[in-house]
């Protein structure tokens, strides 16, 4: 759920304010269509399209009270500078996901990501805009801020590209410039941490390009230590020990993951398949509950599965898994494979007769 704002302005007078709680990227609905106000000759034209978009969001009460409360604070309600300068960023602190800020007096349209402006863009700019649109989330994993090798050296260039006019080229030159950027990007790691099960713990998401499969690192503390965690298909196992802080623990992460992204990635492989042969099992599980199966049936279909997953398995075995834990590769993922089955088959089956 990417929610979002769509605001429309003649200076400081605030005319209308649309809402939508979901799909608010630049690449959705919302960036397409004011890429089209935009490039519309006529202002009247432009404003008119802008209009229709705000009509056609979210109406509800909700909508009411985020048009007041714009009325209220004003540009505080989108701008996170705005709402400090003027001590309401503690009360005001949390910002939708995207906020679009067209200004009839100056032509000019801004778009804030959690309060922070991440462009604007005049109504002559309009092909900037559909660069952004059309290429939304190349450039929002260029935005990252990362401490990791694969990022230094490019900051300028990105710079570039995050201030298109300024840079005084054509969009399809800015294009080529991040494409080639993006190369050079081996993974990404979540902007911030999020809540985990297990206490005193969170946990951030990493990305791996340009497979784009995500894996989980747990940071964990212990009596003032922090750990890191590999989430596994069958276990966290650890990775990181006794460091002094979480920041600390993140650096070494950092560093852990630039010397070993491309195992990572190619393990990624074995992650999935296990995942996809566990999904196969309980899929045949819960259908068993509606039809009648004898034992010899039901242990000649579980093998099945398993005999499949262990034929997908043979190309993947010679693989990097060098970066992983001892805990994660082929020969284990088979015996894990093996276990959940004769723990969990058996149950199964029992309930089954007993329905």
């Amino acid at each position: 759920m990417t929610r979002g704002t769509v605001i429309l302005k003649n200076g400081k007078v605030f005319i209308a304010l649309g809402y939508s709680n979901s799909d608010s990227y630049p690449s959705g609905e919302i960036g397409q269509m004011l890429v089209k106000a935009l490039s519309n000759s006529s202002d009247e034209e432009t404003v008119q399209i802008i209009r229709e978009l705000i009509g056609g969001l979210q109406k509800d009460e909700f909508s009411k009270d985020c048009m007041e409360s714009l009325r209220e604070i004003g540009e505080a309600f989108y701008n996170k500078k705005a709402a400090t300068k003027v001590g309401l960023d503690d009360v005001y602190g949390y910002y939708y996901d995207y906020s679009y800020v067209y200004d009839i007096k100056t032509r000019k349209l801004q778009i804030f990501h959690f309060g922070q402006l991440e462009y604007s863009f005049k109504k002559e700019d309009f092909p900037f805009l559909r660069l952004v649109v059309e290429n939304d989330e190349l450039l929002y994993t260029l935005s990252y801020d990362t401490k990791n090798k694969c990022f230094k050296g490019i900051d300028a260039e990105v710079k570039k590209v995050k201030r298109m006019k300024k840079a005084g080229k054509s969009p399809q030159y800015i294009l080529e410039i991040a494409k080639s950027l993006s190369e050079r990007i081996h993974y990404v790691v979540d902007e911030v941490y999020s809540s985990d099960c297990w206490p005193n713990a969170v946990q951030k998401g990493v990305t791996f390009y340009p497979s784009r499969k995500r894996l989980k690192f747990i940071f964990k503390e212990n009596y003032g230590k922090w750990n890191v965690y590999i989430q596994l298909p069958w276990v966290r196992q650890g990775l990181i020990h006794n460091c002094t802080s979480r920041k600390a623990a993140m650096n070494k992460l950092i560093a852990y993951l630039d010397g070993n992204w491309e195992s990572f990635q190619s393990g990624m492989d074995l992650y999935e398949l296990y995942e996809d042969c566990q999904q196969k099992l309980m899929n045949f599980y819960n259908a068993c509950d509606q039809i009648s199966i004898t034992k010899d049936e039901f242990n000649e279909s579980v093998g099945q599965i398993e005999k499949e997953f262990r034929g997908k398995l043979i190309p993947l075995e010679e693989l990097d898994y060098s970066g992983w834990t001892k805990a994660f590769g082929p020969d284990r993922a088979k015996k894990e494979i093996a276990n959940w089955i004769f723990m969990t088959h058996r149950h199964i089956f029992d309930c089954i007769q007993k329905a």
